[in-house]
């Protein structure tokens, strides 16, 4: 759980910027 949270973060602040 605490892995999924980390790389959903983590991916939601890596594709923000490129969207």
């Amino acid at each position: 759980m605490f892995n999924e949270d980390i790389l959903c973060i983590i991916e939601l602040d890596v594709f923000y910027p490129l969207l």
